[in-house]
């Protein structure tokens, strides 16, 4: 039974390598201009944040690290071209406002950004994404 729960174990780790490995490659082959504007949409966001310098959540959140699939909360979508799909900041001590340019994730189907100490009004522009 031990033996079983290893093996799950170490498949579930192998299997997440390989997905981060493989948004990471391709996110870092992929030099068009959809993948560089999806870049700098997410550091436009990061900038209307925030953060507790306790806790620094969006540390990697950074040019020098352009493989945003593999910035905390960030979830992508690999199926044609990488395409942010969720973004998940919840309970991450952030403050400040909702940036507008979120709604510039025309893929992003999932956003949380609860249990934080965000103000001012919600963007209209994201009543324009669709799921």
């Amino acid at each position: 039974m031990a033996v079983i729960i290893m093996l799950k174990r170490v498949l579930s780790f192998v299997i997440f390598l390989l997905i981060g490995f493989s948004c990471g490659h391709v996110n870092s082959e992929d030099s068009d201009s959809d993948s560089s504007s999806t870049l700098t949409v997410l550091l436009e966001v990061k900038e209307s944040f925030v953060e507790d310098p306790q806790t620094s959540v969006l540390k990697d959140w950074s040019e020098d690290n352009p493989s945003f699939c593999t910035w905390r909360g960030v979830s992508c979508s690999l199926q044609d071209q990488v395409q942010v799909v969720g973004l998940n900041l919840s309970n991450s001590s952030l403050a400040g406002s909702v940036s507008p340019s979120l709604g510039r994730l025309r893929n992003l189907l999932r956003l949380d950004l609860s249990s934080n100490q965000l103000s001012g009004p919600i963007p209209s522009n994201l009543s324009n994404l669709s799921s």
